[in-house]
């Protein structure tokens, strides 16, 4: 009974992880206090996982390390190991717009991941997004203050902020980043050049600013006083336009009075008799001759006038064409301005951030990803004469028998000796009978 009691209490002891005989070399490393965490072997996963940051970390080409990423996020797309590796490499490869997928789900998953904001910054930033390369430059600074990159884009950005008109608006949490560091950004001499270079570069700016505004102002008094010299002349003409309706009335009146006048040389009374007035027949004459004077001084009158507004229009033509090209040179000298004023993300310079204290520029050729397609899977005879098959059935039940004979000839032809030509001869026989069977009438 006491041998049996023993031999159930050693398979027990043998049965628990980890545990190991008295005075075995395993015991004596075991310390005296209570006993260590028994080691779980790695899941073949973990091990996967761990070969794919390994090759992220050791690639040679973009290619590669493209390719070890993307099995590593399929086999554990919430690890921020494989994420952190490929982002690292991808900046000393010089290519810090590859990085940034990998940057943004690394600052979800670990939001204090201050090399992550530092790509996403300088992603911003190459978008000519200020506002926003701002706020993410200011969180990487936190933990990267003597980073050479973050520092200089850190200056540029402090120097953009100052010269908006009104301030834009950021995060407390990036201002206060700002006001903290202050003094270690102003003796930092990364932050101090990227800032002196915007700050000139505004400067510059509005000085250039000025100088189109002058010369604008200028231009427009001058198409200013040209305007009122046409606006004159444009009264002027329009003057004389209500003087020579004025006439053309008086005229019409004239010619209704003249027509209204007509003679009467001779007339018969009440008692049939024929009176000769000739008095009356002068006075009417005179009276008529009177109106076509004075149609006449109208007409002459208009002429005048005519010849005022011709005379006013030829002038006006020169003062039109001034105030043309005036106007023209106003709005060439405020399209130059605005051109002069869009220029401001040609003086910016970012630089993506080091690693391990190294800053590899960006690569000036674009990166070119290689899709490698899987080879096309051969269609062997087999395969080739059921997909003809298939195809005559299709004829056969949509009645169209000559087609789907001929594809079955020539599958028989083609393929003789597989199952599918087997069965396209039964289906042959009822639509096309050999050359021995009897032909129809």
């Amino acid at each position: 009974m006491r041998r049996c009691r023993l031999s159930v209490l050693f398979a027990a002891f043998l049965a628990v992880p980890g545990a190991v005989l008295a005075g075995s070399p395993k015991a004596a490393e075991q310390p005296k206090g209570r006993a260590g965490p028994a080691t779980k072997p790695a899941s073949p996963r973990a091990e996967q996982l761990a070969e794919c940051i390994r090759l992220v970390r050791e690639a040679k080409e973009p290619q590669q390390a493209i390719e070890a990423y993307a099995r590593g996020c399929a086999l554990r797309p919430t690890d921020a190991r494989v994420r952190e590796v490929y982002m690292r490499r991808m900046l000393r490869f010089g290519l810090p717009q590859i990085a940034v997928y990998a940057a943004q789900v690394l600052v979800q998953l670990q939001p204090d991941n201050h090399l992550a904001w530092a790509v996403i910054g300088h992603r911003h930033g190459k978008r000519k997004e200020w506002a926003q390369a701002f706020e993410a430059t200011a969180v990487a600074l936190e933990g990267l203050a003597s980073d050479p990159s973050v520092l200089y884009n850190m200056g540029q950005l402090v120097a953009w902020q100052e010269a908006q008109t009104p301030l834009p608006k950021l995060s407390d949490r990036a201002r206060r980043v700002v006001a903290q560091k202050k003094a270690h950004l102003e003796a930092a001499a990364q932050y101090v050049k990227g800032y002196r270079a915007i700050r000139a570069f505004y400067d510059t700016q509005a000085k250039i600013a000025r100088e189109f505004d002058a010369k604008i102002e200028e231009a427009e008094a001058q198409a200013t006083a040209v305007l009122e010299q046409g606006r004159a002349i444009d009264a002027a003409i329009r003057s004389l336009n209500d003087r020579t309706k004025i006439h053309e009335r008086e005229i019409r009146r004239l010619k209704r009075q003249l027509d209204d006048t007509y003679f009467r040389p001779s007339y018969v009374d009440a008692h049939g008799r024929i009176i000769h007035d000739l008095e009356d027949s002068i006075l009417v004459r005179q009276y008529r001759r009177t109106l076509r004077d004075r149609i006449l001084d109208e007409r002459r009158a208009i002429d005048e006038l005519a010849a005022g507004i011709a005379s006013l229009r030829r002038k006006a033509q020169p003062v039109l064409r001034e105030l043309a090209r005036l106007r023209g040179e106003v709005q060439k000298l405020k399209k130059d301005k605005q051109q002069a004023a869009s220029g401001v993300e040609r003086a910016f310079r970012w630089d993506p951030p080091a690693v391990d204290g190294v800053v590899t520029p960006e690569a000036k050729q674009p990166f070119a990803l290689e899709i490698k397609k899987p080879p096309a899977k051969a269609v062997g005879p087999q395969e080739q004469a059921a997909r003809q098959l298939r195809l005559a059935k299709l004829y056969l039940a949509s009645q169209m028998d000559d087609k789907a004979a001929a594809i079955l000839q020539a599958l028989i032809a083609k393929y003789p000796k597989t199952p599918a030509a087997q069965e396209a001869r039964a289906l042959l026989e009822p639509i096309a009978p050999g050359p021995g069977a009897p032909q129809p009438k």
